[in-house]
């Protein structure tokens, strides 16, 4: 016991024994970051190695000995020294020969800030300013084609997007997304993919296009973390917090990020009726409360060389309170009519759960690889509403038997199953790539209805919605003479759905086999110079929720329901498009046919609005996008954009006009750098939506500008940024006409505000290797 004790001691006593080396690595007149900084004990051969940071610095404790130093680059060895290290040793500045760098490290130096590939945009991260600090929110806002404001993100030309992080699906929208891509580091970016018509390897739901944000790699033994939090200040207070952390060991690769907060917002919106004989004007406001956790944890283990594995665990809940104010004034040619007045008090949780398992395995050292994924996602939806509903004289007197009261108290739970395979086959003349997904959905509806004009005061509904769904794919990509490259694809998905209403015991079912097919043709007219054509055609099923026939009351006047009997509405997408340099040109033509939507139903006797869901309009869309991302100088990056579009929309309805019309769109946004050191930032974005149509609404201008400032202190390490949105106290509002009404909207979603956040990093420290050198120089050339 005694020896080992003794033991103990000696080894401790040994490890103590230590010293510090520090040194900073330039390549010219620049320090490198990410510079491999590798230590060989001569005797025991073992290997200690870090990285540089951003100002190339290192540090690193080793015990007394002599040492061999080398420096590496892209796996190349561009500095080699001898010393023996008996005390704290301060190497200094050591600078590195510029040609002794790889020329293959020269080409990607050299790599556009946007590139047109076949079926994408690509923008690299890597050359622009928004690399250097920021988020992956702030990324999107300067990338070609994407759209970033108060109500989402959006791509020019779509009404939905799908965003993917290193091509698998974050299973997030809305809020949720908005906040998960606040906690990922810009730094951590390689590059984003914008895919405007997706290909047949991604399912054909939605008139929606794609955004891949594809990350770096976090360098081997290594590890970086990052905590910040915001506050913001509009009509109401929110305060948020983030964290993330990445880890790169030996085999393993692990990921995680959290964010929290309590969001505050005071809302209002108008509704105007303008009937022949009678005016309606319905003002409310929501004053609100979302306290919300999200956590994402991301593992993966190198199997061997050929074989990774890896899961993801998500947890996203939130709690959302609310209480709503509205009246609405009935005004005639004689003055006020009557009003009616809405109270109501809501509150909303969330609770989800995502499982993530996947395996990517290489078939050959050629690019050939197996791709299965299997997810699991899980949600629990629980809200409770209950409102008080009265009609008042002008003179705010309530008159008798017009009080309306009740509540509607839901509980909605869903089930989603996916399975996905993807082989990639890449061959010497042309690729193939072949997959297949089978997807499951499984909802249940319950919803109490408590109302005083029913019979029993309580009414019981529940609806139950199975959703099947197979498909298959396979797709090629060939090349000619280097310059014209065509890609075909198709994808057939077969769908089962089945629902169930307790209250009208009624089961509706469909079964449908569709084919979408995908075409891309990409010319290279010069070096700088592409043509391109894409074909794509889409489907937009309906979900349950606007396939629920139950019936929700909102006033006397007023109630929504589902409507069984959608069927699923198909887009055909055709793009022209022509880039030169930095600048991009696309011509596009988009039809729909039976449009889902909620519409609105008007009865200009009684006087009743109710809301259906239905398959309620064709429409034919022609566009023209102008997209140009520039340097006018080394330190402003300026991304801008401008879009054009003829829309004509027929309605299904009898009571509705078709209607047909123009709308535009530009945007710009600008950074730059305000000293020689890149520590301190300002930008803008603007956007200008003018008097337009869009599907059968007519929208007025609509103009957008946000500030921003943004520090880096502590050798770039603490980030403090200042943003004012929404400067302008822009408001958006649409209209629509019908024979019986003009029904105009007017929303103020309470997005003008002041925002100071603040981030730290951490990381880039040394993991120690504890393996011999020439055996992990062995492995290294392996992976």
């Amino acid at each position: 016991m005694k020896y080992s004790i003794l033991f103990f001691l000696i080894s401790f006593f040994s490890f103590s024994q230590t010293v510090q080396v520090t040194g900073q690595i330039y390549e010219g007149e620049q320090p490198t970051e990410f510079t491999t900084v590798r230590f060989i004990n001569k005797q025991s051969q073992e290997l200690i190695q870090t990285y540089t940071e951003d100002l190339g610095r290192f540090t690193l404790a080793l015990a007394p000995a002599s040492y061999q130093l080398s420096l590496h680059q892209y796996n190349q060895e561009v500095y080699q020294l001898d010393l023996e290290l008996t005390q704290d040793t301060d190497l200094g500045k050591i600078s590195i020969e510029t040609n002794k760098l790889l020329e293959e490290v020269q080409i990607v130096a050299q790599k556009r800030l946007v590139e047109r590939k076949i079926d994408r945009l690509v923008f690299n991260l890597e050359s622009a300013v928004v690399g250097t600090g920021g988020n992956a929110l702030e990324a999107l806002k300067v990338t070609p084609g994407v759209q970033v404001s108060p109500s989402g993100i959006s791509i020019v030309g779509k009404n939905q997007v799908l965003v993917l992080i290193d091509d698998r699906p974050t299973y997030l929208s809305g809020d949720e997304l908005t906040r998960y891509l606040e906690s990922i580091s810009s730094a951590d970016l390689k590059s984003i993919e914008v895919i405007t018509t997706p290909p047949a390897k991604y399912e054909a739901e939605g008139n929606s296009g794609i955004i891949n944000i594809v990350t770096k790699k976090t360098p081997k033994d290594t590890w970086n973390a990052t905590v910040g939090s915001t506050y913001q200040r509009g009509k109401r207070n929110t305060l948020r917090y983030n964290a993330g952390f990445n880890l790169n060991q030996k085999r393993w690769k692990a990921k995680a990020t959290a964010n929290f907060g309590d969001a505050r917002f005071l809302r209002t919106w108008s509704n105007d009726l303008f009937y022949t004989d009678e005016t309606w004007e319905s003002r409310a406001t929501t004053d609100g409360k979302n306290n919300y956790h999200n956590l994402n944890f991301d593992l993966s283990y190198q199997w061997s060389k050929n074989w990774e594995m890896g899961i993801k665990l998500a947890k996203n809940n939130y709690d959302f309170k609310g209480i709503m104010e509205g009246k609405t004034t009935r005004l005639n040619p004689n003055g006020i009519h009557s009003y009616i007045t809405e109270d109501s008090k809501e509150q909303s949780k969330s609770d989800r759960f995502i499982l993530s398992y996947f395996n990517e395995i290489k078939l050959d050292t050629l690019g050939k690889k197996l791709t299965l994924d299997l997810d699991y996602i899980s949600s629990d939806q629980p809200s409770f509403r209950n409102f008080t509903s009265e009609t008042l004289n002008p003179l705010h007197q309530s008159i008798p038997n017009s009080l309306l009261q009740g509540g509607n108290d839901n509980q909605n739970t869903i089930d989603n199953y996916i399975g996905k395979l993807d082989v990639d086959l890449p061959f010497q003349d042309f690729t193939f790539n072949v997959g297949a997904k089978l997807a499951t959905s499984k909802t249940k509806n319950k919803l109490l209805i408590y109302n005083s004009t029913l019979p029993s005061g309580v009414q019981n509904n529940q609806f139950d919605y199975t959703e099947n769904n197979q498909a298959v794919y396979v797709s090629g990509t060939k090349t000619w003479l280097e310059a014209l490259t065509l890609q075909a694809g198709l994808r057939v998905e077969a769908t089962q759905t089945k629902g169930y209403a307790s209250a009208l015991d009624q089961t509706n079912r469909n079964n449908y086999v569709k084919f979408f097919p995908t075409l891309y043709i990409q010319y290279q007219l010069k070096e700088d110079q592409t043509l391109g054509f894409n074909y794509a055609r889409r489907i937009n099923r309906p979900n349950f929720e606007s396939l629920n026939p139950t019936r929700s009351t909102y006033n006397a006047y007023s109630y929504h329901e589902g409507n069984p009997f959608l069927k699923p509405a198909y887009t055909t997408n055709l793009e022209f498009i022509y880039t030169y340099k930095k600048l991009e040109s696309k011509l596009y033509y988009s039809q729909m046919k039976d449009g889902i939507s909620q519409v609105s139903q008007i009865d200009a006797e009684t006087k009743n609005y109710n809301y259906i869901w239905m398959n309620y309009v064709d429409v034919k869309e022609i566009g023209l996008s102008e997209s140009i991302y520039f340097k006018p100088t080394s330190w402003w990056n300026s991304s801008n954009e401008f879009t054009l579009t003829y829309s004509s929309a027929v309605p299904v309805l009898e009571n509705e006009e078709r209607v047909k019309g123009t709308a535009a769109y530009f945007s710009t946004s600008n950074d730059f750098i305000l000293n020689t050191a890149q520590t301190l930032f300002a930008g803008f974005n603007y956007t200008q939506s003018f008097k337009g149509v869009s599907d059968n609404f007519h929208s007025k201008a609509y103009a957008d500008l946000n500030l921003n400032v943004k520090y880096l202190l502590v050798d770039k390490k603490l980030e403090l940024s200042l943003q004012l949105s929404n400067v302008l106290n822009s408001v958006y509002s649409t209209y629509k006409e019908t024979t019986e009404a003009m029904q105009r909207f007017q929303n103020n979603w309470d997005n003008r505000a002041i925002r100071f956040s603040a981030s730290y990093k951490l990381g880039h420290s040394t993991l120690k290797v504890k393996q011999r050198a020439n055996a992990y120089e062995e492995e290294l050339g392996r992976m």
